[in-house]
């Protein structure tokens, strides 16, 4: 595709979005809006793969001083008027979901490969691959590539059909498959961990007490 032909397929999806925005709505039946309703979520997810695959393009090679920046981070901010820590979290899921080149220039697939694959075709949704991220985070450092790879493509899987709850209960189950034993204590971390807060003693003279 080149570049009239990309300008021109932006211009029509504007249009089609026009369109829609200005439909009547109230004409259909409540299962026939349903269904619209059902349509324009895949169509949110399916968006979403694009804007990773866009913006992991733009990441690729940017050079954040062309636009007067520190960062690339600091430029997405600027141009779509987010806060930095938002604009890192869209990097940082355009890198895993979006599509990869090696140093030599051939293309790879996704680091997370299967839950990208899954969100393109609109099957999983933002809050589906908050958890599978969450959870590839929390594995030891002694789990190797291989595993890692395998639970992603699992939870990727089992994610269709299931809400972010239900998945997280999922990856819960899946986790203490992998690490039944769970970490070894570290006596340094529950140290600054702890802490004991008295409330105010109620009318009652019971007094709330939370602590860890």
């Amino acid at each position: 595709m080149d570049r009239e032909a990309l300008q021109s397929a932006l211009e029509r999806w504007d249009a089609a979005r026009a369109e829609l925005a200005a439909f009547p709505y109230e004409t259909l039946t409540t299962t026939e809006r349903l269904a619209i309703v059902e349509r324009r979520e895949r169509a949110h997810r399916e968006d979403l793969a694009i804007d990773h695959t866009v913006l992991a393009a733009f990441a690729d090679d940017a050079d954040p001083r062309v636009f007067g920046e520190r960062s690339l981070r600091k430029v997405v901010a600027t141009r779509l008027h987010l806060t930095e820590n938002d604009a890192g979290n869209r990097l940082r899921d355009a890198a895993q979901l979006g599509p990869r080149r090696a140093l030599t220039g051939e293309p790879l697939t996704p680091e997370l490969e299967h839950t990208a694959a899954a969100l393109a075709d609109g099957d999983i949704g933002a809050a589906h691959v908050a958890v599978i991220q969450r959870f590839l985070k929390s594995l030891p450092g002694w789990v190797d590539t291989t595993a890692r790879a395998e639970a992603e493509q699992t939870l990727a899987q089992v994610a269709v059909g299931l809400d972010a709850e239900q998945l997280a209960k999922a990856a819960d189950h899946l986790y203490a498959l992998i690490d039944p034993d769970g970490a070894e204590p570290n006596e340094e971390l529950q140290q600054r961990k702890r802490y004991l807060r008295k409330g105010k003693q109620q009318r009652d003279g019971m007094t709330p007490i939370h602590g860890l």
